[in-house]
């Protein structure tokens, strides 16, 4: 018998590698210690090239997203997010001191 041609070497078709991304992404996801509300996506550089980061494209980026507003708040202390249940705690205290205090003017 004839030796059979090998088949050409056929590329991964963009939408496998897109999806092995995702899943690469989702089990990093799932792996943090604190579970994710949200992701957002920055392009590193205009030219979707690897190994290649335009600081000022990504800083653009990052000011129209609101990001760098939230890095300023979270570096004064403020929480992003804070359970109904711990907000409660803290201020019913001080709601009901202030309204005693009422009450007696």
């Amino acid at each position: 018998a004839a030796p059979r041609k090998a088949l050409p070497q056929l590329r991964e078709s963009t939408s496998r590698v897109f999806r092995g991304q995702m899943k690469q992404l989702e089990a990093t996801l799932a792996s943090c210690a604190q579970p994710a509300h949200y992701v957002r996506c920055v392009r590193p550089n205009a030219a979707k090239r690897a190994d290649r980061f335009d600081a000022a494209l990504v800083l653009r980026q990052l000011r129209a997203s609101g990001i760098m507003d939230l890095v300023k708040i979270r570096a004064l202390g403020f929480p992003e997010r804070v359970s109904a249940k711990a907000f409660a705690e803290e201020f019913a205290p001080r709601a009901d001191a202030a309204e005693a205090r009422a009450l007696d003017a």
